[in-house]
């Protein structure tokens, strides 16, 4: 298991979470730096990116860093200076990776040799991107949106052309982005999105309003419902989703809210039951926790 840190650059854990260890190779990336991705080869585990970067850190440990002996050393591929919130490899070919940073969307083909900027420059922040698992030509950015002010670029975005040219498909208004962006791998026809409005001052950070909310697709993203039976409170906040692969039908959320808690679906998110509601799932909602559903095991899931 992989985990980025704020502070502490790559941990990993080789005994399912118990313990935990610092990659040996951080130290010489770190340097200040906030981590806010981490993806691995799916055919050879000792291939690692790592994203880093921050709005408070322009440090030498910005844009992406490839490791190839599992952590114990990193250096820098070509795309340096931005600040890299995600990383998502090509289920078809391990040599394309697409990297969502605060300039935009860029992607390689060779394994960070080389990178390709694909557009959504005006989006801001960006906070998920999921590449079709059976077409690797559509792929989909959940955009948040501005921090300081009204945008019009929030929204869900998808693309069928591999990131040449972007369609929004789904938009509230400019106070709300989509915050987060589920689809199930074994019918990606059906998709889950939240949405999230906030505003952030130099005093304050306002989070949760009247359109932010859970929806499901059953049609590839032509229509949406919302699906909020079972979850607790009119006012909602940041909303985060995960599918359990083995079973798609479980799905966990972490709702934020007056009662901030995790609920799970076992109804492909049709009704929910609250789970918990401690402090391990109700941090700040811009520093907010994710959760991750073992691949094997549904009812196991890391925050």
């Amino acid at each position: 298991m992989y985990a980025v840190s704020a502070r502490g650059g790559l941990f990993i854990s080789t005994n399912g979470g118990t313990a935990w260890n610092v990659a040996p190779g951080c130290d010489a990336v770190t340097n200040g730096t906030r981590f806010a991705s981490v993806c691995i080869d799916y055919s050879n585990d000792q291939i690692i990116y790592l994203g880093g970067g921050d709005h408070n850190y322009y440090s030498s440990g910005s844009g992406v860093w490839k490791s190839t002996d599992g952590g114990q050393t990193f250096s820098p591929t070509s795309l340096t200076g931005k600040i890299v919130v995600e990383l998502v490899m090509d289920p078809t070919n391990n040599n394309t990776i697409v990297a969502a940073t605060n300039t935009g969307i860029y992607k390689t083909t060779d394994g960070g040799t080389t990178w390709q900027k694909l557009g959504l420059d005006s989006t801001e922040r960006i906070s998920k991107i999921i590449i079709h698992p059976n077409d690797p030509n559509t792929i989909y950015a959940a955009v948040p949106g501005a921090l300081w002010s009204d945008s019009k670029h929030r929204g869900l975005y998808k693309s069928t052309d591999a990131g040449k040219t972007w369609t929004k498909i789904y938009f509230v208004d400019e106070k709300t982005g989509c915050a987060d962006f589920a689809i199930n791998p074994k019918n990606p026809e059906i998709m889950y999105m939240s949405t999230w409005q906030f505003r952030r001052t130099p005093w304050s950070f306002a989070s949760g309003g009247k359109t932010s909310a859970l929806f499901k697709s059953i049609d590839g993203g032509k229509s949406w419902k919302k699906i909020h039976n079972g979850i607790e409170g009119d006012t909602l906040g940041r909303i985060c989703i995960a599918i359990a692969p083995s079973e798609p039908e479980q799905l966990y959320i972490i709702v934020e809210s007056k009662n901030t808690s995790l609920y799970k679906s076992s109804d492909g998110g049709e009704s929910w039951k609250r789970k918990s509601g401690s402090m391990n799932v109700s941090w700040r909602p811009f520093y907010f926790s994710l959760i991750v559903v073992d691949r094997s095991e549904e009812h196991t899931s890391e925050l």
